[in-house]
């Protein structure tokens, strides 16, 4: 991968949850303390589903404004599980942090840029999180 994509891809933390339930109290850890994403698969995205009232599922039916005023809402919890919520939306929290928590592997590196890209532009505070399965962002089998 070349430097300049790689430099793209960084990450403020590794955890090393590794069952769905140590990733899920990672997530109730972060929640306390500001908006989360998280790009999960099916079991881990169910899991934050049904624990946490109010989780907002992304997919194409969400509406985008919304998700440009994630500080402006009770909106705490936002679940991804398909890479189109990972793209061509910018996650906007402005005055309060907002963590992207990626729990699962992209397709592809254009969508691994894309999604890592989802929240801290325009200066927005952020901190970017993967769990330790997820070390290879792109599945290297697709």
């Amino acid at each position: 991968m070349p430097e300049s994509v790689a430099s793209r891809l960084c990450f403020d933390e590794v955890s090393q949850a590794s069952t769905v339930e140590q990733k899920v109290a990672v997530v109730e850890s972060l929640v306390k303390q500001g908006s989360v994403l998280v790009y999960a698969h099916f079991e881990l995205a169910e899991r934050l589903r049904v624990l946490f009232e109010g989780t907002i599922t992304v997919d194409e039916t969400t509406d985008p404004r919304m998700l440009r005023q994630l500080d402006r809402a009770p909106y705490k919890l936002l679940v991804a599980s398909d890479s189109f919520a990972m793209r061509g939306i910018d996650y906007r929290s402005k005055s309060n942090i907002m963590f992207l928590v990626i729990g699962q592997q992209f397709p592809c590196t254009r969508e691994a840029l894309q999604g890592v890209a989802r929240v801290g532009r325009f200066g927005d505070p952020c901190q970017k999180i993967k769990f330790a399965d997820c070390l290879q962002l792109v599945d290297q089998r697709s």
